[in-house]
């Protein structure tokens, strides 16, 4: 049993340290989007959406995603 919950647990800490990666980089963008209207932001969706369609990755355009919500 001690086995199984230090595995739970090393695979967590894997999971919490890529989570803080993506968290400081959204961050990163804060100021960026900040300055954008509301409209342009409303914009971003249907690029995010063009760019998926385009056969973009999810992994490639969730930073800027994340950081425009």
């Amino acid at each position: 049993m001690l086995t199984g919950m230090k595995k739970f647990f090393k695979e967590s800490s894997k999971d919490l340290k890529r989570i803080y990666k993506l968290a400081d980089a959204v961050n990163r963008l804060e100021g960026e989007y900040e300055r954008c209207s509301d409209q342009e932001l409303k914009r971003m969706k249907d690029k995010f959406k063009c760019e998926l369609d385009a056969g973009k990755n999810m992994s490639e355009i969730q930073t800027d995603a994340f950081a425009v919500v």
